[in-house]
C-alpha cells in the first residue's frame, strides 16, 4: 500500500509529493457564499436588463415565456432576478431564444459587458 494515501484526505500528497493546502471549513463557507452573492448580483442585473428589453419590444411576460418554451412563473423569476434552481439552470439556447424573440443582441442582456 502506498504510504502517501494513509490518513484523512486533507493530508494526502499531491502528485508532486507536496501536501495539499488545507482550507478551513469557514473559509470554504465564505468562498461559497461569495460565489452565491456574485451569482445573485448577476441574476438581478440580467433580470433588470431582460425586463427592460421585453418592455421596449412591447411583449408581455406570458408572450416571451410561451415563445421560449418555459412557464410564465419561471420566466417571471428570471426577470425578478431571484436566485433559484430555475435561474441557475438557464441554458444558453434559452438565452439565444430570448434574444431572437425580443430582438436584442445577447451582449445587451448579459451583465459584465
Amino acid at each position: 500500500m502506498d504510504d502517501r494515501l494513509i490518513g484523512p484526505p486533507a493530508r494526502r500528497l499531491s502528485r508532486e509529493g507536496r501536501r495539499r493546502p488545507r482550507v478551513a471549513f469557514w473559509q470554504a463557507v465564505a468562498m461559497a457564499r461569495e460565489s452565491i452573492d456574485e451569482w445573485s448580483a448577476f441574476s438581478e442585473q440580467l433580470g433588470r436588463r431582460l425586463a427592460h428589453a421585453r418592455a421596449e419590444a412591447g411583449y408581455s411576460q406570458e408572450d416571451v415565456a410561451r415563445a421560449i418554451g418555459v412557464t410564465t412563473a419561471r420566466y417571471r423569476t428570471l426577470e425578478e432576478g431571484v436566485w433559484t434552481e430555475a435561474t441557475r439552470g438557464l441554458r444558453l439556447d434559452t438565452v439565444v431564444l430570448l434574444c431572437r424573440f425580443i430582438g436584442v443582441p445577447a451582449g445587451d442582456l448579459i451583465p459584465g459587458r
